[in-house]
């Protein structure tokens, strides 16, 4: 990797990713759209226009793992790890949810053909993902079996578990900002202003809660 300095300040070391010049898995590359940092440790994922993914150890930018994380098609939601840093998923442009194991070098252990999925999350304690959908969200192990669902009137455009995993957030342009109690399935609406919601998020304690959207 090629290393730079800001000229404002030399004491700000950049280290610039290239996409490596040759692969043995038959992805092509077409820009990075994003890049996440596993929680844990410096691993750096980005995330390719084509929909490929590569993760890069954070102190020396060497490539660690590719990952076809799109089943040949464009990334339909955002790549995400799970809160212990071990799985990462990706919903691909065929609408299913893709989970891989980082720590047997990236094996795809789970395809989950909810059809049209459009948006995901990890359950910050168990090996659970819940996925919106049209007309319902559901939670679901890594198996795809379902462990609760929610009926919505409405495609879920983002999601969010709180940290201690009892309550899921979901948002949609047309009808708001719920909180659903995985236990009773009961949920709570939000008032906020109308819009496309892109970003949620509950801070550590869970007493905060935040929404990105237009």
């Amino acid at each position: 990797p090629t290393k730079w300095t800001y000229l404002a300040d030399p004491n700000v070391e950049v280290r610039r990713i290239e996409p490596p010049p040759s692969t043995n898995w038959a992805v092509e590359f077409r820009g990075i759209r994003d890049v996440i940092f596993a929680p844990r440790d410096k691993t750096l994922a980005a995330i390719y226009q084509s929909g490929a993914v590569i993760l890069f150890t954070g102190e020396t930018n060497e490539q660690k793992l590719g990952l076809d994380a799109t089943a040949n098609g464009f990334v339909r939601a955002p790549f995400q790890f799970s809160p212990d840093g071990r799985w990462a998923a990706v919903i691909a442009a065929n609408g299913h949810a893709r989970i891989f194991d980082r720590r047997n070098n990236g094996k795809l252990v789970g395809e989950l053909p909810q059809k049209d999925a459009w948006a995901m999350a990890f359950h910050p304690r168990s090996n659970w993902v819940a996925i919106g959908r049209p007309n319902q969200t559901l939670v679901v192990n890594f198996s795809g079996q379902p462990v609760t669902a929610f009926t919505n009137l409405w495609v879920p455009e983002a999601l969010a578990f709180r940290a201690d995993g009892e309550q899921l957030a979901t948002g949609n342009g047309q009808v708001g900002l719920m909180l659903w109690n995985l236990k009773t399935r009961e949920p709570i609406r939000l008032r906020a202003p109308t819009g496309n919601f892109y970003g949620l998020d509950y801070d550590g304690s869970g007493d905060w809660f935040a929404a990105a959207g237009f």
